[in-house]
């Protein structure tokens, strides 16, 4: 099927953009969700590994959707928070490797955007958290307000010696709430 330069709905299709998978696939008439499936089903069954991650991975993600629906903010944060951390024999760069995998999971399963694995930021705050604290680092999740368009609006994230991790935007919040509290 040749797709230079053919326009489907309010998509027009360069020829540099029809090489792309993502293109092809929406040209195809894949629906974005069964695309992101996949991708994230080849991510994972390329080394045992992942999928050990990916479906501890999805029990934290189901278990701290519960606690936020049914639990008090502050119960469910102390319900998520470990009784003990681990402690790790690796090295910094190993470390740092190993937690930015961890993210990058977390951010592809949220991605899938079905049922409980929404990519929400508090969400995200709260499996991060748990996993930072339980490597034995000392993390805090922070909730915080700012002013948009008449409105408020709401952000999430972690911090490590009061500087956010795994963010990607700057955030110019004010604090509201922060667990464990300082």
């Amino acid at each position: 099927m040749d797709l230079n330069g053919k326009v489907f709905g309010d998509l027009i299709v360069s020829p540099l953009e029809a090489r792309k998978p993502l293109c092809r696939a929406i040209c195809q008439g894949v629906d974005l969700f069964t695309y992101k499936l996949f991708q994230q089903l080849i991510y994972v069954t390329r080394n045992p590994s992942n999928l050990l991650l990916a479906a501890r991975l999805a029990l934290q993600i189901v278990l701290v959707s519960a606690a936020f629906r049914f639990l008090p903010l502050t119960r469910a944060l102390k319900l998520i928070n470990p009784r003990r951390a681990r402690g790790d024999f690796l090295s910094g760069k190993e470390i740092e490797c190993a937690h930015r995998k961890f993210v990058r999971a977390t951010d592809a399963l949220l991605s899938i955007n079905r049922l409980m694995f929404t990519p929400t930021c508090w969400k995200r705050a709260a499996i991060i958290y748990r996993h930072l604290a339980i490597t034995g680092i000392d993390a805090r999740i922070v909730f915080g307000v700012r002013p948009q368009s008449g409105s408020l609006d709401g952000h999430a994230w972690v911090e490590v010696f009061d500087k956010p991790v795994f963010e990607t935007t700057p955030l110019d919040y004010q604090r509201t709430f922060s667990f464990p509290s300082s």
